[in-house]
């Protein structure tokens, strides 16, 4: 390994950061990634033991620079400084600060000019210099704001494309390293703003935890190590658990989720729903349990969520929704022919053919086109009926439903295809009698219907 400092000198500090990071196993030898950087020492360090290790053409190096303070242009500064001597890239980007939380806009606009600027020279990775003692620092305020063994897993060693390669020593280690190597930085000094629950954590609470034990923090991380390690254990046994429904989407068994043990069963609702939406989802140990109770009933229920997620029970399985206020279907839409259209969360499509034209599944329906006129597709309204294939009367959609065991909760969601008002086909559930192909039939209407993305 062939040092970067422009001193040409490890030193014994060097050695400490190319150790931590080499026995991190986040940094494969042969990988490139973008280096958030601050100015600050642990992002100095992060960035110079980077360069010990792996060649400086496969880094660049990310400031962003708030302006949130009349001398952040002297942290850009040393930040340049520090990736030039190195050899590395420097990239600055100032973006125009949002109203609201300033601390959530900073992470959102840091995290998302990495991960562009990652995608875009196609880079492994993205580096940040969270400490043993930030993991720490995290760990105890999540407990403070959040009840759960959630909170105490936060900042993983690699989060989706994002790594930390410094999370093996503790920031008052990195600084030592930092100065060791002949490293200099700046200062935040918003550091030390005790307006801020993270500074009385670092300057207030972390002192008294290691005046009790000088290893607090070291023994803080070995629980959030075993911690996760049983999470990840009860994820994967949850997982087992779970089928999917009629519809393809992840469930779970009624009588599966009510013989559980509580803890289990609430990672298996966990689990499910965060298949399902595809986000970290929040369950609550009360929610959990009015799942549990509403599974060993007949009837079942519905159970919210946080983050406007539901829980839907019923017909012996449970799954998962998003409640969207925003995401409303149109009263009725115009079905050309041929054509497509979007609705909801179907593509229903349409071409024209000559017999014979057999359907071949659930999601597909041939109607004799010059029956059919102009169509339209629209949702279920109560009191609806149709004439199924092969039946001298009417029924009701509703019982065509439960006949075909769709869910309640996917009702109002699902297409009808009409014309005039009259039905003509419910996607895997029935086509209309009066508007089937016979033998006198010249033309047909070939009709489609698929799901543009999971139904909600």
């Amino acid at each position: 390994m062939s040092s970067r400092n422009p001193s040409g000198e490890h030193g014994d500090g060097g050695e400490t950061l190319i150790r931590a990071i080499t026995e991190s196993g986040l940094v494969e030898p042969d990988s490139g990634g973008v280096v958030l950087i601050s100015g600050g020492p642990d992002s100095t360090a992060l960035l110079f033991g980077l360069a010990s290790v792996l060649p400086s053409a496969s880094l660049v190096a990310l400031h962003l620079n708030y302006r949130l303070r009349p001398d952040s242009g002297r942290d850009e500064d040393m930040a340049r400084r520090l990736a030039e001597g190195l050899g590395v890239e420097f990239v600055v980007e100032r973006p125009e600060c949002e109203a609201g939380n300033v601390h959530d806009w900073a992470r959102r606009a840091r995290y998302g000019a990495a991960e562009h600027l990652r995608e875009e020279r196609g880079l492994d990775w993205v580096a940040v210099a969270h400490t043993m003692t930030d993991r720490a620092e995290t760990m105890l305020y999540r407990l403070a704001v959040s009840p759960g063994a959630r909170a105490l897993v936060g900042l993983p060693d690699r989060q989706g494309k994002v790594i930390r390669p410094l999370i093996l020593l503790e920031r008052e280690e990195v600084s030592r390293a930092a100065a060791g190597a002949g490293l200099t930085w700046v200062k935040d000094p918003s550091n030390l703003d005790p307006g801020f629950a993270r500074t009385r954590i670092r300057e207030e609470i972390l002192p008294v935890l290691r005046e009790i034990n000088p290893a607090a923090v070291a023994n803080l991380d070995r629980t959030r190590a075993e911690v996760a390690g049983q999470l990840d254990a009860l994820s994967v046994i949850a997982a087992e658990a779970l089928t999917e429904d009629e519809q393809g989407l992840p469930a779970l068994g009624a009588g599966e989720l009510v013989a559980m043990e509580p803890g289990l069963a609430r990672q298996a609702l966990r689990v499910l729903a965060e298949m399902r939406i595809g986000r970290p989802v929040t369950v609550p140990e009360v929610a959990a349990r009015q799942a549990v109770a509403l599974a060993a009933t007949p009837a079942g229920g519905e159970v919210q969520l946080p983050g406007r997620v539901s829980l839907h029970i019923e017909g012996g399985v449970v799954v998962a929704g998003v409640n969207d206020p925003e995401q409303t279907l149109p009263e009725q839409l115009r079905l050309p022919v041929p054509g497509t259209v979007e609705w909801g969360d179907w593509i229903i499509a349409t071409e024209l053919d000559r017999p014979p034209a057999e359907p071949e599944g659930s999601g597909l329906a041939v109607l004799d086109a010059d029956s059919v006129g102009s169509l339209a597709v629209r949702s279920w309204q109560s009191g609806d009926r149709m004439r199924p294939l092969g039946l001298s009367g009417s029924r009701k959609v509703q019982d065509l439903f439960t006949d075909a065991g769709l869910r309640r909760s996917l009702r109002r969601r699902h297409p009808l295809v009409t014309v005039d008002d009259e039905i003509v086909w419910i996607p895997g559930v029935a086509v209309a009698d009066p508007f089937r192909v016979t033998d006198r039939t010249s033309r047909v209407v070939r009709l489609t219907a698929s799901r543009n993305s999971a139904p909600k």
